[in-house]
């Protein structure tokens, strides 16, 4: 399991939830859904769970950041856990 990857998930009354997978035992499944807040789903209430298609990161955010402050974002994400392996 790689922690920054998108997942959604249906459950049994049609709710949709998406976000990044931070716990995933036999009993329940822990979505971080936003900075600082998460959604707890047990296992018996889910009909569907599969790896969403949406990355987490904001959409625009590279055309925020000027070329060196994005270079810089990029050669931190590759030196730390969260980077390519």
């Amino acid at each position: 399991m790689r922690s920054y990857e998108p997942y959604l998930i249906t459950t049994k009354s049609e709710e949709t939830y998406s976000g990044v997978l931070k716990k995933d035992t036999a009993d329940e499944v822990v979505l971080a859904t936003g900075p600082g807040a998460e959604v707890r789903i047990t296992r018996a209430d889910i009909t569907e769970m599969r790896p969403g298609t949406v990355s987490v990161m904001p959409a625009g955010l590279e055309q925020q950041m000027m070329k060196q402050e994005l270079a810089h974002l990029l050669a931190f994400l590759k030196s730390t856990k969260w980077g390519p392996r």
